[in-house]
């Protein structure tokens, strides 16, 4: 992959955890998340790195990267071209040197109190590949109020979190966080997701970098690697918020009718074929189906939504045409859509 480096950073052979941001055109978002992590990691003993995958940007971007300080645990670099989404994101593993590589959003901060709690727990089990870790979740609007929640721990217990519990966790199989109750995407928000380098390492050996938007791999590769590998083994859930989480800004919201209707499903079987319990995949599905139905009228109707050519109506009625709330949600869809104006035709007449 064609890079251009920004600032050169010494191998280290003591770096517990790398801290990796693929970013592209979110310049005020970035600046934002550089703010309130760069003293964290400056002070952080050589134990954490941070690594910035600029892909191309061409909104200053690479200015802002320029700012930072020289420093051995800061690397950034900049592709050439836009090399797309998933290999920016595989530039930023073949950087680390971190044993864990935590992934985080370029529009998402890190909260210092929570990068020193995750220390904390990962130096306390590192017999433990992989960890979910709780997330405090924000609209975008509420990034004006972002120094406020960041240091006023009263205003931060306010906010609403990725997940529900705050008590740190021992998971004795990985196949507990397979509930939509616990996660209705499956794991697949990247910075819930901290995992050693060298399981990362092996997910990704082989894979297509290719892979289009709404694919599994192309779309939710942490899930693809996860199935892999860590289905049956133990984990930790790290409950404590480290970081804050923006929600309804995302540019790839085009794409939110073939996740729902295809993509998701995709990664169930993922999961179950590799070893998650059919019990576990079937409460899934029975969520999904409950969720997906104005997904799947919009792929259905309109043919210029992206990722259209992966799924097929029939195919997925012929599949799941067993399943109770299949029909339930294809059949209030419409009830809701047309009701309303079938009851204002009866009050009018």
């Amino acid at each position: 992959m064609n890079n251009e480096p920004i600032i050169m950073k010494k191998s280290a052979s003591n770096i517990l955890l790398s801290i990796c941001i693929p970013t592209f055109n979110r310049a005020d978002f970035l600046r934002d998340a550089i703010k309130y992590i760069l003293p964290a990691v400056n002070n952080m003993n050589e134990i954490v790195e941070l690594i910035i995958s600029d892909n191309c940007s061409t909104d200053g971007t690479s200015e802002i990267l320029k700012e930072l300080p020289m420093s051995p645990w800061i690397h950034c670099v900049r592709n050439e071209t836009n090399v797309g989404a998933l290999k920016n994101g595989l530039n930023c593993i073949d950087l680390a040197k971190g044993e864990y590589i935590w992934f985080v959003g370029d529009d998402d901060v890190i909260r210092p109190e929570g990068l020193n709690h995750l220390l904390q727990v990962i130096r306390n089990h590192t017999e433990i590949d992989y960890f979910v870790v709780n997330a405090i979740t924000l609209s975008n609007e509420q990034r004006n109020n972002l120094s406020d929640i960041i240091n006023n721990d009263a205003i931060s217990k306010q906010q609403n979190t990725k997940f529900k519990s705050l008590s740190d966790k021992d998971i004795s199989s990985f196949n507990e966080y397979l509930d939509p109750d616990f996660d209705p995407i499956f794991l697949g928000a990247m910075m819930c997701n901290v995992l050693r380098r060298s399981v990362w390492q092996k997910g990704v050996t082989g894979i297509d970098s290719n892979a289009q938007m709404g694919s599994v791999v192309g779309t939710y590769l942490v899930c693809s690697v996860l199935a892999r590998y860590m289905v049956g083994k133990p984990s930790f859930y790290v409950g404590f918020p480290c970081s804050l989480a923006f929600w309804g800004h995302q540019e790839w919201r085009g794409f939110m009718p073939i996740i729902l209707a295809y993509t998701f499903y995709s990664i169930l079987d993922c999961y179950e074929e590799h070893g998650i319990e059919p019990w576990r995949i079937d409460k899934c599905r029975r969520y999904l189906h409950q969720n997906s139905a104005m997904a799947i009228y919009r792929l259905a109707l309109f043919r210029s939504l992206p990722g259209k050519e992966l799924f097929s109506f029939r195919l997925h009625l012929f599949r799941y045409w067993r399943h109770y709330e299949l029909w339930k949600g294809l059949l209030i869809i419409p009830f809701k859509s047309i009701g309303p104006y079938l009851l204002r035709k009866l009050i009018l007449k």
